[in-house]
């Protein structure tokens, strides 16, 4: 839920609830952005835009990372053209950006570790 919106919200609950239930004592990752990125981003969508809350978006230091994906051009490729099917949300911001910046800034996945204070009750 990093944007704020209560689907991502709800999502995310459900996910970390399910492997605490399951006891598998499994990682949990949560996507995140660097304050890097979120810089990058907002030089051309302004983060407003995107953010359902007035609030700025939680980033996390570089060094705080538990992962680090790049797409290479092939899945790149793919990604936007899955994240195009949801038109009324990514389009405006390739309006704003273009196709090339949208591409770039999309090929990075970050990802935290999720922490104690992140366990729902």
């Amino acid at each position: 839920g990093q944007t704020h919106h209560p689907d991502h919200i709800a999502v995310s609950r459900w996910t970390t609830r399910a492997v605490r239930a399951s006891g598998s004592g499994a990682t949990v990752l949560y996507a995140a952005m660097t304050t890097e990125w979120v810089a990058e981003f907002n030089e051309v969508v302004p983060m407003d835009q995107v953010m359902m809350t007035e609030d700025p978006p939680p980033t996390v230091p570089v060094e705080d990372l538990a992962l680090w994906f790049v797409c290479d051009d092939d899945l790149s490729d793919r990604k936007v053209r899955a994240l195009r099917c949801q038109v009324s949300q990514v389009e405006p911001i390739i309006a704003l950006s273009g196709i090339d910046v949208f591409t770039r800034l999309t090929r990075d996945e970050m990802f935290r570790v999720a922490g104690a204070d992140d366990w729902p009750d």
